[in-house]
């Protein structure tokens, strides 16, 4: 999962996709598929969302805001799947079984 974060307050007006790679730091063509394409968190896909305004992509402060929420979220994780829980307590079982030396 990529975490993404910024210290500085957010610009008061929307901003292109190439201002907005300067002020966080990364490429144009990273700011352009978390807009096309998003990322993965938590299980989900997050865009960010911008309009196109005569052939520019601008985003506004409040979808970066919202963008930089989404990617980071303060809930747990998703509960692991059955299979994942059995291979878990196969794995245990073995563990246990091992360390009483049978």
């Amino acid at each position: 999962m990529m975490k993404v974060d910024v210290d500085e307050q957010p610009p008061s007006k929307s901003e292109t996709i190439t201002e907005l790679a300067a002020r966080v730091d990364r490429t144009r063509n990273t700011v352009f598929r978390w807009i096309t394409n998003g990322i993965a968190v938590a299980g989900r896909v997050v865009k960010l969302r911008a309009k196109r305004v005569g052939g520019r992509w601008l985003i506004s402060p409040e979808a970066w805001e919202l963008f930089e929420r989404e990617c980071n979220p303060e809930y747990a994780p998703l509960p692991e799947s059955p299979a994942a829980e059995q291979r878990r307590f196969e794995r245990e079982k073995r563990e246990l079984l091992k360390s009483l030396g049978l």
